[in-house]
């Protein structure tokens, strides 16, 4: 659930150490009507208590049908990073080719890389405790700007390493997802009940953008997918008032009996023109996915966010940002969703845990004889087994078990295929070697302080602005 954005600066003035500068508030002005109507909008918890049930129908349904084209657009997406992630949990599977429980092995090549990636890219993160530098722009001949600068810098990073606990350990996780999926979000919003700024984890697969999206700042519509939702989390929001107090049929998600139920709810941070003056507005709409109800309309801006004209028409509203994205390298499709090491090296893997399970089928055949009988044998028909020192009586003569008994020619695991793995190794390691530079470890001796920079940009280093 969102709640409204903290600005950095912000954040600075109320710094337990008082290190920030707050200017005195300006006298409020008076605005023209439009203005006013959605500045009444921003105050309100939520805007849904105050628009007609048809107004809901109409949005709640349009909320529900854009997801799913949005979805729609990404299912290739989709289903690459979804094989990927297999790849790298290394998802064991049955199999019936050559025979039933024919070897399956899933070589952890994918899985390696990631884990060398975030291991070098997480100390370079929080190298000396600031992740977060702030950037000076413009002249500052006295230093203003570069003390100011220190100062939020410092603030920040206690704010992340210190006040939000599940600073440290997402961003473990994050670094270890990023490798392999190519994306994961991070949201950031102010929490009420605990008083502080939290942030939350999200992987690519719960945050819908359609796949055409330049980037999550220009989107028109972004879908935080709320699956798996508790009972008692629906009721304590509409019992305090945050969600509407509507009834909602149990969604068909498989659970265990005698259980709680779940919902699944759509968390859609979109533009609605709700003041019908042709101008959308940015909001964030709770939905109920099965039955397309809304829950809350909250909004997405603030009121120093809007801008009008002489006239007053609205001109423009800068929408507040929940999420950051985090990407590793760009898709080459130009889509929206970047790609990881689980893409790029999901062809090699395949192939790779291919010729490795076809050599130990072609050990397994050769260690463990098989053939056929000759009838003139007189054995018990059935399998036999034999254990190690043991000896079976047959009352067949020698000369029949010589001559009866014709094993199916097998050969030893192959040194060809022994030798194409090897090369399918060391295609996949120099691929991997990417993660060298993306976590900031350059060979290079003569590199620059500029290109050393840009090397740990991949570490997502927070940064503020400060040009005031």
């Amino acid at each position: 659930m969102a709640d409204q954005m903290i600005d950095p600066l912000q954040l600075a003035a109320m710094s337990p150490e008082g290190v920030g500068i707050v200017a005195p508030f300006p006298v409020k002005p008076k605005f023209g009507e439009a203005k006013q109507r959605l500045i009444d909008y921003a105050e309100m918890d939520n805007i849904a208590n105050v628009l007609t049930a048809e107004q809901l129908k109409e949005i709640g349904q349009r909320v529900v049908d854009e997801y799913k084209e949005d979805e729609g657009s990404r299912t290739d997406w989709m289903k690459r990073n979804e094989e990927a992630l297999k790849l790298a949990n290394q998802i064991r599977e049955d199999k019936t080719f050559p025979w039933p429980g024919a070897a399956n092995v899933k070589l952890p090549i994918i899985a390696d890389a990631s884990i060398k990636f975030a291991s070098r890219a997480y100390p370079e993160i929080i190298r000396d405790g600031n992740v977060v530098k702030g950037k000076v722009i413009g002249p500052d001949q006295q230093g203003q700007k570069a003390a100011r600068a220190d100062r939020i810098g410092k603030f920040m990073s206690w704010q992340l390493t210190e006040q939000m606990i599940e600073w440290d350990e997402d961003t473990d996780k994050l670094l270890h997802i990023l490798a392999v999926s190519g994306n994961i979000f991070r949201k950031f919003y102010y929490n009420p009940a605990l008083k502080r700024t939290c942030s939350q984890l999200i992987t690519a697969d719960k945050l819908c953008v359609n796949y055409t999206a330049s980037n999550i700042e220009s989107a028109r519509r972004v879908t935080h997918i709320l699956s798996g939702t508790p009972k008692n989390t629906v009721i304590s929001n509409q019992r305090s008032g945050v969600w509407l107090d509507v009834t909602l049929q149990t969604d068909d998600i498989e659970q265990e009996p005698d259980t709680d139920p779940m919902y699944n709810f759509l968390e859609q941070h979109r533009w609605l023109d709700l003041d019908d003056d042709g101008y959308s507005e940015p909001y964030i709409v709770t939905v109920h996915r099965e039955t397309s109800k809304v829950l809350r309309i909250y909004a997405r801006y603030e009121e120093k966010d809007i801008k009008e004209n002489a006239k007053g028409q609205i001109v423009s509203i800068e929408a507040c940002q929940y999420f950051s994205a985090y990407r590793f390298i760009p898709s080459f499709d130009n889509g929206f969703y970047w790609v990881g090491f689980g893409t790029l090296m999901a062809p090699l893997n395949e192939v790779a845990n291919g010729l490795f399970n076809q050599l130990m089928d072609a050990g397994t055949m050769n260690n463990l004889s098989c053939g056929f009988l000759s009838k003139e044998i007189k054995v018990k028909g059935g399998l036999y087994r034999f254990s190690p020192f043991e000896w079976k009586k047959t009352e067949a003569t020698a000369e029949q078990l010589s001559n009866g008994i014709m094993p199916i020619p097998t050969k030893e695991p192959s040194p060809t295929l022994f030798n194409l793995l090897g090369l399918v190794l060391e295609l996949t390691r120099d691929l991997a070697a990417i993660q060298n530079v993306l976590a900031g470890d350059s060979h290079g001796a003569n590199a620059s302080p500029t290109t050393v920079m840009a090397l740990i940009e991949q570490g997502k280093l927070g940064r503020a602005s400060c040009s005031e």
